[in-house]
């Protein structure tokens, strides 16, 4: 079943699910009855459905329990961190995940799964720790099995996040086997769609910037038939910030207009936020200040609906920071001052210090620009104090994309 997913056979697994699921009695084992809800609830996911995803979750737990209540179990709660992940409440797997990590060795799936989570709720610091202290002396061999292929899949997206060059270009060949397929670990996940979109956010990462535009083309190919379109959103999105770093402005914009078109069509929130923050920052790049405070705040509008708070409070952030440019762009610079504020006190808030660093040095910044260069120096100073803790140079921030992949 899994290879029929990787291939994206979706008749030819359809067609084993039913057979399996059809039958019952000594036919049919407990162990294969649990295996094929496991999958449809790992399709289920994939495919957006996700009250379906739930159902299948519970009966495979139900099944499992019936074999081993520990493997069960364990099932259950990677299920429910994928389908959680997908719907944008990940903040409701933190406590299972900490519990898992209190009661199971840090060499299982949950420190990884942690690491992701962190990544996922912006949490850079803690996410940080967790990617450093992962065994990577141990990464010297193709991963085999499901558990170390899992912690691969999750450390490649972590990598992605945190934009670590030298590790991504560890993970880079370990995963590169995949491409052409999309990127399963086990029957109950994790699944992260087409193998090609992580390969190409790593190459990104590195600056290889020709492999990067061929994975997403090839991700876009592999989802095109089976994914759903938020998931075709993210891989757009993905594409287009990548073309944003190589300085191909026009190529990004079409690619952030087909991001927003697929999740509009979708009814993906998360996503229609940063497709429009994306076509701000872009628009402000071209000079075109107007349109990048239209798109921002309709971003920033969307933003506030989102029910997950991490969510919602990272996008908002994002939003207000980019608004705040484009007003001073734009030579209003008490507004811009304004927004760059209220960005900055959500950032506080949140508790990263990167991200609090870069939103005080772009208040300096502004503050200097209106005159109010006492103030400015005060921001500035306790910018720099946090750049030195973190251990980042200032000129190597850019807030105005953080956190955007992720969403």
């Amino acid at each position: 079943m899994i290879d029929l997913i990787r291939v994206g056979d979706a008749a030819g697994l359809r067609r084993l699910l039913d057979q399996v699921l059809r039958l019952s009695g000594p036919s049919v084992s407990l162990y294969d009855q649990a295996i094929a809800q496991c999958v449809e609830a790992l399709v289920a996911t994939g495919e957006g459905r996700f009250g379906d995803a739930e159902t299948w979750a519970a009966k495979a737990l139900e099944t499992g329990r019936r074999i081993s209540e520990a493997q069960a179990v364990t099932a259950f709660g990677m299920q429910m961190f994928c389908l959680r992940r997908e719907q944008g409440r990940l903040r409701e797997a933190l406590p299972m995940l900490q519990h898992f990590m209190r009661t199971m060795p840090k060499s299982q799936t949950w420190q990884p799964g942690l690491m992701l989570l962190y990544a996922e709720l912006d949490m850079r610091a803690e996410c940080q720790a967790e990617f450093d202290s992962l065994p990577w002396h141990r990464l010297s061999t193709a991963p085999s099995g499901a558990a170390t292929m899992t912690v691969v899949m999750f450390s490649a997206e972590a990598c992605c996040y945190l934009g670590d060059v030298a590790r991504a270009a560890q993970l880079y060949p370990y995963l590169l086997v995949h491409a052409g397929a999309n990127l399963v670990a086990d029957t109950p996940g994790p699944n992260l769609g087409a193998a090609d979109r992580v390969l190409g956010n790593l190459a990104t990462v590195m600056a290889q910037w020709d492999p990067a535009e061929t994975h997403f083309e090839a991700a876009l190919d592999i989802a095109g038939a089976t994914a759903e379109r938020a998931t075709i959103a993210r891989i757009l999105a993905d594409w287009s910030l990548a073309a944003r770093a190589q300085g191909r402005s026009e190529q990004a914009s079409t690619l952030a207009f087909d991001a927003l078109a697929a999740a509009e069509s979708a009814r993906d929130p998360l996503g229609t936020a940063q497709a429009h923050n994306i076509l701000g920052i872009l628009a402000r790049s071209r000079g075109d200040y107007a349109g990048a405070a239209s798109q921002l705040e309709r971003g920033l509008a969307i933003s506030e609906t989102l029910t997950d708070p991490s969510s919602r409070i990272a996008s908002r952030i994002a939003a207000l920071n980019n608004l705040a440019m484009a007003r001073a762009d734009s030579g209003d610079l008490a507004q811009a001052v304004t927004l760059a504020e209220q960005a900055l006190a959500q950032g506080v808030a949140v508790g990263d210090r990167h991200r609090e660093a870069a939103l005080r040095n772009n208040l300096a910044d502004l503050l200097h620009a209106a005159g109010r260069d006492e103030e400015a120096m005060a921001q500035l100073k306790q910018a720099v104090v946090i750049f030195a803790e973190i251990g980042v140079d200032a000129g190597d921030t850019q807030a105005e994309i953080w956190k955007l992949t992720e969403w």
